[in-house]
């Protein structure tokens, strides 16, 4: 007998709907909002700084394990790929045991496998204790946006999403610039020593937290039976087909750019190391001027014409790059830094609305969402990491392919009899 059937005046158990009444929110140390943002915020840090914050200590680590480059580079690679792993399980799992356990039992593995990369002997071993940091990493992201989801509604949910994309912009900023400072007094195992506290921090903070999901919207039935909300999320149509049209100008040129930037500053326009740590570094901290002007923009524009703009201003500079930015390294990065504000100003609201449209199987959703932004970013990546020279073309021709997906589905959803709050009522 399926165990997971409703009572009848409850809704179906695998249902994307419109806003509903939430559960009071928890509280956190005596606090309520602000307590639980940054506590949010501190479970979003685990995986970005097991990746930024590592990434100065790359060159070092081949000639302390003895080993090629090709073997530490598969400590990024893999740890990418296992942290969609972490994505794809945690957010199930907390349907069915909450977000309490799993964003404990996330935090305790990080913990547990950063304190093992300090003491690691051989690479192999430290790259199966990465793999396992990894898959920690991915419950943050994805089970705080499900509590987002529980404790938050509206405006008040969106406005907590500004400032997660806050973090998101600054994080890649001050990760590498946290760990470079710390090559400069330590060895690479400093980086892990401050992981493993980071984690030990997020311990703490979760034994403190409040469970967001009530009692009875956990899933019954089996563990197994649980991960049966990520195929009934794809089965919303008017889900996915906006989280498709939104993503797509995005998430698809995204981790292109930022993969290939160092080789083209460096290598196509001639810069050195640290004019181009600047360059990109400058290009990030602008792009936080989509927030203010996401604020402005927000009671001033609908949200639908906004969304046709953004879709249309990340093609228009596509184009601009292929014109304008391969004759000069400052057209390239306005170009870049005008795509960047963009692409902040249009993550947290499409974000919350696709929060939104979850009844049940919130977690699960998260995994969807977070995972599609990911996968779409590794699809633009490799044909571009692909092409050893011109990487200012393919990144610019990915933003131009980028626009148009978008546009195709947008156009296509507008058309459509699917029904998107705040987008198409």
């Amino acid at each position: 007998m399926n165990q997971n059937i409703p009572k009848p005046d409850a809704p179906p158990p695998h249902t994307l709907q419109p806003n509903t009444p939430r559960t009071p929110q928890p509280r956190l140390a005596g606090f309520s909002r602000s307590g639980l943002i940054v506590f949010l915020v501190f479970t979003q840090m685990f995986g970005m700084f097991a990746t930024d914050m590592y990434s100065p200590a790359l060159p070092m680590m081949a000639t302390y394990f003895s080993t090629n480059a090709a073997m530490v580079n598969l400590t990024i690679a893999g740890f990418f790929a296992f942290q969609l792993l972490g994505m794809l399980v945690f957010g199930p799992i907390s349907d069915k045991f909450g977000r309490k356990p799993a964003l404990l039992f996330g935090a305790f593995l990080f913990t547990i496998s950063s304190l093992g990369c300090i003491f690691a002997p051989t690479i192999e071993l430290f790259l199966a204790l990465r793999l396992l940091q990894a898959i920690a990493g991915g419950a943050g992201s994805v089970v705080s946006m499900a509590v987002i989801r529980d404790c938050f509604d509206g405006s008040t949910r969106e406005n907590v999403l500004l400032w997660m994309q806050a973090i998101f912009v600054l994080g890649p900023i001050a990760a590498p610039l946290i760990g470079g400072q710390l090559l400069l007094f330590f060895s690479w195992r400093a980086t892990f020593v401050v992981l493993t506290i980071l984690g030990a921090i997020g311990c703490a903070m979760t034994f403190i937290f409040q469970e967001s999901l009530p009692a009875e919207l956990k899933l019954s039935g089996s563990v197994l039976s649980s991960f049966r909300g990520i195929p009934q999320v794809f089965k919303d149509r008017a889900f996915i087909w906006f989280m498709a049209a939104t993503m797509a100008c995005s998430a698809l040129p995204f981790t292109a750019y930022l993969m290939v930037a160092s080789y083209i500053y460096e290598t196509g326009f001639g810069l050195t190391p640290q004019q181009y740590s600047y360059m990109f570094g400058l290009t990030v901290a602008i792009s936080a001027l989509g927030l203010p002007l996401f604020k402005f923009l927000r009671p001033r524009v609908n949200l639908r014409h906004l969304t046709t703009f953004i879709i249309c201003v990340f093609g228009v500079m596509g184009v601009a790059i292929l014109v304008l930015g391969l004759r000069s390294v400052w057209a390239f990065f306005a170009c870049v830094a005008i795509i960047q504000i963009f692409g902040t100003v249009i993550r947290p609201y499409t974000t919350n609305i696709l929060l939104g449209m979850c009844t049940r199987d919130i977690g699960a959703a998260s995994s969807v969402m977070n995972c599609s932004f990911s996968v779409i970013g590794l699809v633009g990546t490799i044909p571009v990491l692909a092409i050893n020279s011109g990487h200012a073309i393919g990144v610019s021709i990915l933003y131009v392919v980028g626009a148009v997906a978008s546009g195709v589905l947008w156009i296509g959803l507008l058309r459509s009899r699917y029904s998107v709050p705040q987008i198409k009522d």
